[in-house]
């Protein structure tokens, strides 16, 4: 998925305000980045929404396994993005925003 959502202690060398502020901007740019994928799956499933309104009854049951993947796929997006929110609400460890 290319998030590090693992990792939750500095780094050997680094202070832990230091590893506060970044992983308060990485958290911050995960937001970011789930929230453009989900709306690029909504305009996606949109499109194969009016697509499968209109096809022969193969062609629309093919495309229907997609959609559900799709689906399965938007659903993660959400999870990550409602956990990486909850990491931009956290305040740093050992203090207070």
């Amino acid at each position: 998925m290319g998030d590090d959502s693992s990792s939750r202690r500095p780094p050997a060398g680094k202070r832990s305000e230091e590893f506060a502020i970044a992983g308060a901007s990485q958290a911050e740019h995960w937001v970011s980045s789930y929230r453009n994928r989900i709306a690029y799956k909504n305009e996606v499933l949109l499109g194969s929404g009016r697509a499968l309104k209109v096809m022969p009854s193969a062609g629309g049951r093919a495309m229907s396994t997609d959609e559900r993947m799709l689906r399965n796929q938007l659903l993660r997006y959400r999870a990550r993005l409602e956990y990486w929110k909850d990491r931009v609400r956290e305040p740093p460890a050992g203090g207070h925003r």
